[in-house]
């Protein structure tokens, strides 16, 4: 076997030090062999981050051989790893010039560029990768993560759900989506998914945690309560305690608030006023299908209870469930076409929908009505963005 040959063979392995020592020995019968030393730097920053020796290498491939694409890489890789970006993608991108259809030096560049906090271009970067390797799950997930973080969450979703395609079993991308889910309020969703965390890790005290927080958003107190149990059962200086206390507060209080309505009803079943009141106080409390029943009974009885049809649309829209909710608003503004409330979160809900300009419309209106009102200014601005931008 050639020396070159058993050198290669010896890095291939891990047998990093005999393959130091290979590569070594061909650089003493050859000091200009321009791959032995891309091949030690190689071994010196994978192997064993020597990160001054390796450097010295690739600058003395580059030396040797400027127009070799690998050793732009690889000084890339060295400099990213060691928070030097900016020169990192200085290297990097002069490996693209000598060969741009590599899909490492692209996930690469996008890799650092996502350090960098420049998502959309490291998005391009990661999509560059997958046009020439769609399988790389890596690249699938720092996509996703870079979405996340730029809140462009159906795209970062079905990223995710790649890398889950690809790999059924990672934990990481599956809790991602769990908090993405979060954030778009599919609370049913996001407890389905935190199921998945558990069948895939029982021990993860962070999703017990996060799944009672899930359950208790639905309204599951006491279910929620059982998780943050198992959660401090796992990991008893965790943040579950507080959770744990909140939720045993609510039961109780929960309790007496409950038996004080349910005792006026018995007085007057008839009283619109009070399944309203027992319905609020079921949405405080984040059981959200109870309050939409007794909402129901409030408009049963007087079907021109305007706060009764907004408080059912806050919770379908709580619910994600923003058709129903626009609807509820409607009926409202039908009623009080001045109500400040219903013109605002009706533009909330069509901006769900990504019905930008009709929910700028809605938070014209409430402004026109209330032009102090601090939450319609913000969300106005928010919309006023994206169509700008559109």
């Amino acid at each position: 076997m050639e020396l070159k040959d058993k050198c290669y063979e010896l890095m291939e392995q891990g047998k990093y030090q005999e393959a130091l020592e290979c590569f070594d020995k061909t650089l003493e019968l050859d000091p200009d062999n321009v791959e032995a030393w891309n091949n030690k730097g190689r071994i010196l920053s994978e192997g064993y981050i020597r990160y001054a020796e390796a450097m010295e290498c690739f600058d003395k491939t580059l030396e040797l051989d400027p127009n070799n694409a690998e050793a732009w890489y690889n000084k890339g890789n060295l400099l990213g790893n060691h928070g030097r970006y900016q020169d990192a993608i200085e290297c990097l991108d002069k490996s693209l010039e000598l060969n741009p259809d590599n899909a490492n030096v692209w996930g690469s560049k996008g890799y650092v560029l996502r350090e960098l906090r420049k998502y959309p271009e490291a998005i391009e970067c990661f999509d560059k990768t997958l046009e020439l390797d769609p399988a790389r799950v890596y690249v699938w997930y720092n996509k996703g993560d870079a979405l996340r973080r730029i809140r462009r969450y159906q795209e970062a979703i079905e990223s995710f759900n790649k890398v889950l395609e690809i790999d059924s079993t990672d934990v990481d991308a599956l809790d991602n989506k769990c908090y993405i889910l979060r954030e778009l309020e599919k609370h049913q969703e996001e407890i389905e998914c935190y199921d998945k965390v558990l069948e895939l890790d029982h021990d993860n005290a962070n999703a017990w945690n996060n799944k009672g927080i899930a359950l208790e958003k639905l309204g599951k107190t006491f279910e929620a309560f059982k998780c943050y149990n198992k959660a401090l059962e796992l990991d008893p200086s965790g943040t579950s305690w507080a959770n744990k206390g909140i939720a045993l507060g609510k039961l109780e209080r929960e309790q007496k608030v409950l038996e004080y309505h349910d005792w006026a009803l018995e007085l007057d079943p008839t009283n619109a006023k009070v399944w309203y009141n027992k319905g609020f106080a079921l949405w405080m409390f984040g059981r959200y299908q109870e309050a939409i029943e007794h909402y129901d009974k409030a408009l049963e009885l007087d079907p021109k209870y305007t706060s009764a049809w907004i408080s059912k649309g806050n919770v379908f829209y709580r619910l994600g469930m923003y058709p129903k909710s626009i609807e509820c608003f409607d009926k409202a503004l039908e009623l009080n076409s001045k109500d400040v409330e219903s013109w605002y979160y009706k533009g909330l809900a069509l901006e769900k929908l990504d019905r930008i300009q009709e929910a700028f419309e809605c938070l014209n209106k409430t402004l026109e009505l209330d032009s102090s009102f601090e939450p319609a200014i913000k969300a106005r601005g928010r919309l006023l963005q994206l169509i700008v931008h559109k």
